[in-house]
């Protein structure tokens, strides 16, 4: 038996075979569960239709006041996914807003006489600043729009780009 690092957790664990990549945990066991099913619904189209009949025969047992009940008994859970649905719905009307403008930009710059046009070369310039990552900040408590908020790394322009990090 060797030693192996789990996927999930990143801890170390003795593999019981050489196949073996995930520890004993109930977490990591749980996630390892998790791939096979997501790779098998991707590449067996009958387990596909098993499950969705599974799921089916499930919905038909219930009374039709579960999810009702169920979001009765999970306040928080109910809550945080009213917060991200609002950011769901919120991303998809910018979304179609910014379709239907590039579309009506586009049917615009089509009807124009391109003789007429003139370009100049320095009307986009590339930022010297780089994006990170995009983030959305969400209220908890009071009833207002999500905000979205981009971080940027502006490079300092002090130190020469010759320097390297020193850890």
């Amino acid at each position: 038996m060797t030693q192996d690092i789990c996927i999930p957790c990143g801890q170390p664990f003795k593999r019981h075979c050489n196949t073996q990549k995930y520890c004993g945990k109930t977490d990591c066991q749980n996630a390892r569960k998790a791939k096979w099913r997501r790779d098998e619904l991707n590449k067996n189209p009958k387990f596909k239709a098993e499950q969705k009949q599974a799921h089916q025969d499930w919905i038909e047992k219930r009374s039709k006041d579960y999810w009702k009940n169920y979001r009765k008994k999970t306040v928080k859970k109910t809550e945080r996914n009213r917060i991200l649905q609002r950011m769901r719905n919120q991303r998809r009307r910018v979304f179609k807003k910014e379709k239907k403008f590039l579309l009506t930009a586009t049917e615009n710059i089509t009807k124009i006489d391109p003789s007429k046009l003139i370009a100049k070369i320095d009307v986009v310039k590339p930022s010297p600043h780089q994006a990170l990552n995009e983030f959305w900040i969400v209220p908890v408590i009071a009833k207002i729009d999500v905000v979205r908020a981009n971080i940027l790394i502006i490079p300092d322009r002090s130190v020469s780009p010759k320097c390297e990090l020193q850890r």
